[in-house]
């Protein structure tokens, strides 16, 4: 698998589709060209209500994503990377087995899901 740079991800993004009343967040960083750092939140009247962080990184010619959350450390593995988006999955996890990132525009996009049920998010840059 091509090795692609996904810095498009960089920034402060916020959400532009979320639920009333809520806030989400996604700040993205780059330690190195093997190694992205990414943290996402939401926010309910300024408290914090969820929260994860994320390591998208190059390993054995593939990019794959570690998910930290309130249900502990997730790994999903490349399963399509082109140059302004990445699909990474995990058939073993409950919700959600694929993760999906793009670029469109100046909107960052993103998707997971099962089997049936998806939930897609769109950003914009802060």
């Amino acid at each position: 698998m091509k090795k692609y740079s996904y810095d498009w991800l960089l920034g402060s993004w916020e959400r532009t589709n979320d639920r009333s009343g809520k806030r989400t967040f996604e700040v993205w960083q780059k330690w190195n060209s093997n190694f992205y750092h990414g943290k996402s939140y939401t926010l309910s009247q300024n408290d914090t209500i969820y929260k994860e962080i994320k390591r998208l990184f190059y390993y054995d010619g593939k990019w794959n994503i570690e998910v930290n959350d309130k249900n502990g450390l997730t790994l999903f593995k490349a399963q399509k990377n082109i140059p302004n988006s990445f699909s990474v999955y995990n058939p073993d996890h409950d919700f959600p087995k694929e993760i999906h990132y793009w670029i469109q525009n100046d909107t960052l996009r993103a998707s997971v899901g099962n089997d049936g049920e998806k939930n897609e998010f769109s950003f914009v840059k802060l």
